[in-house]
């Protein structure tokens, strides 16, 4: 967990805020969304946003959707990746390498305007940049807010094992966070086993090590959760206590 701020350009008022960010990254089909739609559901005040939603704003009003991305979600996922791959990476290059990360900043801190206690789980971090922004936009103490960032690695057969197209695997969305010199993550997690039961658990427990939630908000997340997985395994649960 550290400390991190927001550019007085994208917020111009000193705000005192109780905002967290948990940011995920990892190679696609590597559980990113998975986890972060568990943490949305089961963590107080939490909310799932990406890079990605930004993108999909932008290609579905391309598409005559009238900006509205939701319907992208209808279309089948490696139809339509390859799409949002080149629209986000092209549009990097004229627009400039943050353009996504401004524009999903400045969603997320006119939504802590409203509300300053909210969590906001980012599922999509693939760029050194992205990585970067979660602590420091710049040095300029305008909103200051909790955050973590976590590292889900999973190997080549599971990405395709779970449906990855090959072809865009070394995209550069998909390698330039390989090294672990680019960036150092917070946490960092195996997820090759399908058992998401015990990750969700595991990544719980590590937020609640680094501060992020406390002790309460863990057991009532897994509580929540439990109560609505019958299926999780004696054994996890003999783990955790349950």
């Amino acid at each position: 967990m550290r400390v991190a701020c927001r550019n007085r350009f994208i917020c111009p008022l000193r705000l005192e805020s109780n905002m967290k960010v948990i940011a995920l990254s990892g190679k696609m089909r590597s559980g990113k969304t998975t986890i972060a739609l568990m943490l949305a559901k089961y963590l107080p005040n939490a909310y799932r946003v990406s890079f990605g939603d930004e993108v999909r704003r932008e290609v579905a009003r391309g598409m005559g959707y009238q900006g509205d991305y939701q319907r992208l979600f209808g279309i089948n996922k490696n139809a339509l990746r390859p799409v949002l791959q080149a629209w986000g990476h092209n549009m990097r290059k004229i627009r400039g390498d943050d353009v996504w990360v401004k524009a999903l900043f400045n969603r997320m801190v006119r939504m802590a305007m409203h509300d300053p206690n909210r969590t906001f789980i980012i599922d999509d971090v693939r760029y050194l940049n992205e990585a970067e922004t979660i602590y420091n936009y710049d040095n300029e103490h305008i909103l200051d807010y909790r955050a973590h960032t976590i590292r889900m690695i999973c190997g080549r057969e599971t990405q395709i094992r779970r449906g990855a197209n090959p072809l865009y695997l070394e995209h550069s969305s998909e390698t330039q966070l390989d090294l672990d010199a680019a960036f150092h993550f917070d946490s960092h997690f195996d997820s090759n086993d399908d058992d998401f039961h015990t990750l969700f658990f595991d990544v719980l427990k590590e937020l609640r090590i680094a501060g992020i939630i406390n002790e309460t908000q863990e057991r009532k997340a897994w509580t929540r959760y439990l109560a609505d997985s019958p299926e999780v395994p004696t054994k996890t649960l003999r783990e955790y206590g349950a």
